[in-house]
């Protein structure tokens, strides 16, 4: 199967290669990308440099911008495309800097470690006026150990330094805010940093609206256009006009810029840089935002309402979460009948804090949710700029003349009860089960911080010895369980009724995105609509699956958290019996469909489920389908060149593909006939050579004909063995290697502890 990266360079040529005129040209293209893809497109269209060698996630966005040097490709200025690999975070940021001062249109794709090891580069970079665009996809930063998932500590750590940011709650806004900040940096000559969190955004697979030539040639202009210059300080520098991307460092008009200052000096230009250039940031960026709503029609702002009119409770969040939070509050309002709004804020610098006063005042509560926990603080950042916001108003009803006319006069009885709320630190998941909770607990909590998904209480009495520590936590620390919000039962619908969810399980470790980018792009290019996806990050080295997962439905579809209702699994690996550690039942509504891979027969693959995954299969009435790529693969080695044009693994994925679509008809999930599906993923396949798009083609129809269901009918669950009697002794190495102490590294201890956790599974 092709890979994603395949996928996005053929939607750019096909984008960027229509003629003048064509309908393509005229109003861009739907199309399924995660987000690294997706803003590596939007750069290629108006950047001219890349400097690459961000770590994980966003190092993934480097592959898509190397295809493309391959063949020489230009941007739509008619520049060439070139990139440079830099040793490490602070190489990447002096390089794109260097190249931003001379004159060079230039961008870098960093994760969150990346950032933090540059955070006194980026303040030069702001200092010296460099119009330069970096792309952050959020990774948290490691304390007591690291982890992969998503985390907001870099991101706040670059707030103080001097780059505007917008922060992307999807895929759509993270394009977007790619050419919205390169517009507003190249008006007011400050960097700027495109945020957006990285397992829910930068990897996850989501429609988007690609701008077409047209409408990117509408808004912003090649990096050596004349432009009119926008304030009177800068017309001091430049004159009347200026290059749209200054030159300030050019050999043929060489000047000193970022020499060694004397204090009086350097205080002066510092106070002057936030007096004559910061001062005129809102406007440009304003007027960036009004622009590109004239263009393409989508509005933008430093902040987005969700039903804040009549609520009482105010849900205050950024990035991914804003999606999942208005979900959260349109299922409260309809089943809880609790007035939830929901606030999201786009950009933190320039903080919009005037605004967001306003929409808070005469509000109940509100709940500040921050994917990140501050050690040895009273408040988050977030939280911290919203409190400084609602006393500069407060501050304004206690004086005769205005201290500051941006903020409304709010009195203390305006005033909301803040929250602060940490969620998914680590990449824990954010579930739709624990926002309610927090909306209908919220006012009669205990504690003003709490951390969503968290349970301080976690009793079980099968473990004796853990118990007893359990209890010494809860007496020294009383306080400690009123802080965690964990929901329970089922989890709410966070999506609309004609949706379909689909989780793919399979081996663990990364190299889902393939299969996952076809199908939201296959559907999306189907039945139109939007898609929503979570692929797996958190496999463990002791674990052998994981599981990806993808939404898709209309138009009023948000991202529904961490957790949902499945409606098809594939069992995308063909081990059978299946690795102890997948459970491909979980989460699959009742009625639901199991797609397994394998080469058995019915009664053989039958036998080889586990007792357990029978009696399930039988209760719930799930369908269960079966395919076995195996024998496209040897078919396809029987052809002279199938080896050479098409690899096995993308033969047995694309079969796979196939296979998914026909169960997805079979059992009416989808609406389509078999003759449009064929022809559009052949439309996909077109850029490829011939042989290579016949024999994908062939390998999908095939698994999309060959796919069969199993007759259930004749066959009956196994009975469950018998539950076989622990040995409640501890293991004769923790018997006779240490003796029972208190301390950490005792052995028995840590048996008793942790050792019979894993022992009962």
């Amino acid at each position: 199967m092709p890979s994603l990266t395949n996928t996005a360079i053929r939607l750019y040529r096909r984008v960027f290669g229509a003629p003048p005129g064509s309908d393509l040209a005229a109003e861009g293209l739907n199309a399924a990308f995660d987000g690294n893809n997706a803003i590596a497109l939007a750069e290629a269209g108006i950047a001219q440099h890349a400097v690459l060698g961000g770590s994980f996630p966003a190092g993934y966005a480097d592959s898509n911008w190397l295809s493309e040097l391959e063949g020489g490709a230009t941007n739509l200025f008619g520049g060439t495309l070139s990139a440079q690999t830099a040793e490490g975070p602070r190489g990447i940021v002096a390089a794109a800097t260097g190249l931003a001062l001379a004159g060079r249109r230039a961008t870098a794709f960093l994760s969150g470690p990346d950032i933090a090891a540059v955070q006194d580069l980026l303040i030069s970079a702001a200092g010296q006026h460099a119009p330069l665009v970096l792309h952050l996809s959020n990774r948290t930063l490691a304390a007591h150990g690291g982890a992969l998932g998503s985390g907001h500590e870099a991101f706040h750590l670059s707030t103080d330094s001097g780059f505007f940011s917008l922060f992307a709650a999807n895929v759509q806004e993270a394009v977007d805010f790619t050419y919205i900040a390169r517009h507003a940096a190249e008006q007011a000559l400050i960097p700027g940093l495109v945020v957006m969190d990285g397992e829910q955004t930068a990897l996850a697979v989501q429609d988007v609206r690609l701008l077409s030539p047209a409408q990117v040639h509408g808004f912003i202009g090649p990096p050596d256009e004349e432009i009119r210059v926008p304030t009177a300080a800068q017309r001091l520098l430049f004159g009347e006009t200026r290059r749209r991307v200054p030159r300030w460092h050019d050999l043929d008009q060489p000047v000193l810029n970022g020499a060694l200052f004397g204090t009086e000096s350097f205080a002066l230009g510092a106070l002057a840089k936030r007096l004559y250039f910061e001062e005129h940031l809102k406007e440009s960026l304003a007027e960036s935002f009004a622009q590109f709503a004239k263009v393409t029609g989508r509005h933008y702002g430093p902040i987005s309402r969700h039903k804040l009119d009549d609520a009482k409770i105010v849900l205050l969040a950024q990035g991914s979460a804003i999606e999942t939070a208005r979900a959260a509050a349109d299922h409260i309002r309809g089943k809880h009948k609790i007035r939830i709004g929901v606030l999201g804020v786009h950009g933190l610098r320039p903080f919009p804090g005037a605004e967001i006063v306003r929409d808070l005042q005469g509000k109940n509560a509100v709940a500040v949710l921050e994917r990140m926990e501050v050690p040895l603080a009273d408040d988050p950042p977030l939280l911290r700029e919203v409190r400084a916001s609602l006393d500069h108003a407060l501050e304004n009803g206690g004086r005769t003349e205005r201290a500051d006319a941006d903020y409304p006069i709010i009195g203390a009885t305006e005033q909301p009860q803040c929250y602060s709320v940490s969620y998914g630190i680590g990449g824990l998941p954010l579930r739709g089960v624990d926002l309610v909770s927090l909306c209908t607990e919220l006012e009669t909590r205990g504690s003003s911080s709490l951390f969503l998904g968290i349970d301080f209480e976690n009793a079980s009495a099968e473990n004796p010895k853990r118990e007893v520590l359990l209890d010494t936590l809860r007496r020294a620390y009383p306080d400690a369980a009123a802080m965690g919000v964990r929901g329970t039962g089922d989890p709410p619908e966070l999506k609309p009724k004609e949706s379909l969810t689909v989780a793919i399980h399979r081996s663990g470790g990364p190299g889902g995105a393939n299969f996952l980018g076809e199908a939201s792009a296959l559907l999306i290019a189907l039945e139109g609509g939007r898609i929503r996806s979570r692929p797996a990050v958190f496999w463990e080295h002791w674990s052998t699956c994981c599981v990806d997962r993808l939404t898709h439905a209309g138009e009023e579809l948000l991202d529904p958290g961490d957790e949902m209702a499945v409606d098809l699994a594939v069992i995308a690996t063909d081990k059978m019996p299946l690795p102890i550690t997948m459970r491909p039942a979980e989460g699959l509504r009742d009625g639901g469909v199991l797609l397994f891979r394998s080469d058995l027969s019915e009664q053989a693959l039958w036998q080889t489920l586990t007792p357990d995954l029978q009696k399930t299969i039988k209760e719930r009435d799930l369908k269960v389908f079966c395919t076995s790529p195996g024998e496209q693969s040897e078919q396809a080695d029987s052809r002279e060149s199938a080896a050479q044009q098409a690899g096995d693994s993308d033969l047995t994925q694309d079969y796979l593909l196939g296979s998914l679509f026909g169960s997805l008809v079979s059992t009416g999930l989808l609406g389509q006939k078999a003759r449009r599906i064929f022809s559009t993923r052949q439309q996909a396949l077109s850029d490829m050579p011939r042989q290579q798009r016949d024999n994908l083609m062939d390998a999908f129809q095939s698994g999309f004909e060959q796919v069969r269901r199993i007759d259930l009918t004749d066959l009956t669950a196994a009975e469950s063995p018998a539950p076989t009697p622990r040995d409640t002794e501890a293991p004769a190495a923790v018997q006779h290697l240490a003796k029972a102490d208190d301390h950490y590294a005792s052995l028995p201890r840590f048996w008793d502890q942790v050792g019979v956790l894993y022992r009962d599974g």
